[in-house]
């Protein structure tokens, strides 16, 4: 009796309609396991996949218990307040120099200790997984540019259903006393845009490894059973926030990785987190009054 394959071609029935209007041109076979008449690739893929989900779980694991706000090492700290001191004492900067000051409280440092450890967690170690292990090319595991605008819209249209949910839960006591998650963001541009990027770089940091890294080592072993085994450990992160902000990871995961997938790229999702993001803070500072330290001085 033969096994039956794992791995999942296509979505059936009229789903499969959306999916070939997703998929560019050419791409027809990505989401498609390797034939099982050639079972030496098989159980190479499958390896690899292996491989990728045992080095996930490592780096969750390390960036939950070494890279958190609150775990800062003395060494970040000290790097940081003495490159923001020569900053602060180089003319070049005139003015800026004597702003930046203000950033050397502890917990922006923790906040920047946090996306470095998720730049190097979810971006760098896997990056060194893909290019030196499996000998991939990092444009192939979501870092395609290609094709960038023809799916723009796509995620304009995915922002703005998501909007009116944002917007609603702003007015919310809990929501404004969470967002931002640096404090002080609203003091002045330099706060906001400071935090603004380091949030940033988090974001594409973890979309690299859940669109990227994960879904596509997992995709040509498992086809599109690689989307919710991939939104299983990125719900998990989410859990200690809200109920229905982790159920909600299950959905944006599930729509991130098909359309990761469709256009074999991180960046747009990567744009999409980001813009939500950023506008959860602009609307929290908004109802706190808070608008006018970023834009009138």
């Amino acid at each position: 009796m033969t096994t039956p394959p794992l791995a999942l071609a296509g979505p059936p029935g009229r789903l499969a309609r959306l999916w070939t209007w997703l998929l560019p041109a050419g791409t027809a076979g990505l989401t498609a396991a390797p034939a099982a008449a050639d079972p030496a690739a098989g159980r190479r893929l499958a390896w690899q996949a292996a491989g990728a989900l045992l080095l996930a779980a490592v780096c969750l694991a390390l960036l939950k218990y070494l890279g958190s706000s609150d775990r800062t090492p003395e060494f970040w700290q000290a790097a940081l307040l003495r490159v923001q001191a020569w900053l602060t004492q180089t003319t070049v900067l005139s003015g800026l120099g004597g702003r930046l000051a203000e950033l050397g409280d502890k917990r922006l440092i923790g906040l920047s200790w946090w996306s470095f450890s998720c730049f190097v967690f979810y971006l760098v170690i896997p990056s060194v997984y893909v290019r030196w292990v499996i000998r991939g090319k990092l444009r192939d595991y979501g870092l395609e540019t290609a094709g960038f605008l023809r799916h723009l819209p796509l995620y304009a249209v995915l922002f703005l259903l998501v909007l009116p949910f944002v917007v609603g839960a702003s007015f919310d006591a809990a929501f404004q006393a969470k967002y931002p998650f640096y404090a002080r963001a609203g003091r002045s541009a330099l706060h906001f845009f400071t935090w603004e990027l380091l949030y940033a770089l988090q974001f594409f940091s973890l979309e690299f490894f859940f669109r990227g890294f994960l879904l596509q080592t997992l995709r040509p072993a498992m086809g599109l059973l690689a989307i919710p085994v991939m939104v299983v450990p990125y719900c998990m992160i989410h859990f200690g926030k809200p109920l229905a902000e982790a159920l909600a990871a299950i959905v944006a995961g599930c729509i991130l990785g098909l359309l990761a997938l469709a256009t074999r790229s991180i960046w747009c999702g990567a744009l999409i987190h980001t813009s939500v993001a950023v506008t959860m803070d602009l609307l929290s500072l908004g109802h706190r009054g808070k608008l006018g330290n970023l834009f009138g001085g």
